[in-house]
């Protein structure tokens, strides 16, 4: 027996319902991927990462700190200078812990230049908690006050010299503190890649992938630079990659298939107008014959081209996702600002 579902109407169908119709009336079935690496059950530090398919990424130079890691933070405190004499701070990359202060005197310096947003708890009553830069402009100190909850630290105008940007309390002197300044991440979730040397690489073979969907943010537009994803394997003619760079139509620089953002098929965009932007990217192409092995993720298959961007999720097919497919992955794993 055969058994199928027709709809009559005496109108046309809007563009909401038949999405409606799409994802509650009609069965679209999506393939099991031959990889699924979901970034926010990594762990910071750990430079292997396997999926639930058994498939393992390797993942090479990362710091695990500022924006090179999980993640992703403005600074990295453990590159600020501490000054034992006068104080005991214990420190991460991300977080300081204040335990105690010989004198009103600064604890931490650094040359920082720019913004982070951080969580301040454990101030006592009568203490005050500042933040100073030498303002480039002027050359004057600019002071700020901290305050237990969410601050904005704010040095973007400082000098960048080293030692010009500054915290120090007022009130602690020899007192028993746990003061406490955590950074709040940039992108929670994700992959931070710095665009230097980061990247990451993993084995399919012998599996031919002829879609990838991926969640990020291109994080900058450069020459020379923004290789997302390559699997190419040279001289086969299997342009499969996403290159975030060119002034072709995103992604056809390197991919010779179709290109979807947010489930639409992409018809408009060019890469610079995408930095930024927190999407979810498919690729397809039914002409790939053979795979590069290593995947690389973040730089070419030779290396280069590195990538600065914030990696969420990538997942692989051995089939060409048809656009109804891509549409019902896109509309139940829409980009969610790292809160998946």
């Amino acid at each position: 027996a055969c058994h199928g579902k027709i709809i009559i109407a005496d109108r046309s169908f809007t563009e909401d319902e038949i999405t409606w119709l799409k994802d509650n009336f009609f069965t679209i079935d999506i393939p099991t991927p031959a990889y699924d690496f979901d970034f926010s059950k990594l762990k910071s530090g750990e430079n292997t990462f396997t999926d639930k398919y058994g498939n393992e990424l390797s993942l090479h130079n990362f710091a695990w700190a500022g924006m090179s890691g999980k993640d992703g933070y403005y600074t990295d405190f453990n590159s600020w200078q501490f000054y034992p004499s006068l104080s005991t701070v214990e420190h991460s990359s991300e977080k300081l812990i204040i335990k105690k202060v010989n004198s009103t005197a600064q604890f931490c310096a650094s040359d920082f230049v720019g913004k982070f947003t951080a969580e301040v708890s454990g101030i006592p009553e009568g203490v005050s908690f500042y933040y100073r830069y030498i303002d480039k402009t002027t050359g004057n100190a600019v002071s700020t006050t901290l305050s237990n909850g969410i601050n904005e630290v704010d040095c973007s105008n400082a000098n960048g010299d080293a030692n010009m940007t500054n915290m120090f309390l007022i009130g602690a002197d020899n007192k028993d503190i746990n003061i406490v300044i955590r950074q709040i991440p940039v992108y929670p979730n994700a992959l931070v890649f710095d665009g230097i040397d980061d990247y990451a690489s993993f084995l399919t073979s012998p599996k031919l992938i002829k879609s990838v969907i991926i969640d990020f943010i291109p994080l900058k537009y450069e020459s020379n630079h923004g290789m997302v994803y390559d699997q190419r394997f040279l001289g086969t003619g299997s342009e499969f990659a996403i290159l975030h760079a060119e002034t072709f139509l995103a992604y056809s620089a390197r991919n010779n298939g179709d290109t979807y953002i947010d489930g639409v098929l992409n018809t408009t965009f060019i890469p610079n107008q995408l930095t930024g932007r927190h999407m979810q990217v498919v690729i397809t192409n039914n002409n790939v014959s053979k795979v590069n092995n290593p995947i690389n993720i973040g730089c070419t298959v030779g290396g280069g081209f590195y990538t600065s961007m914030a990696l969420y999720r990538i997942t692989g097919f051995t089939e060409v996702l048809t656009p109804d497919q891509i549409w019902k992955w896109y509309q139940k794993n829409q980009p969610k600002g790292g809160d998946k």
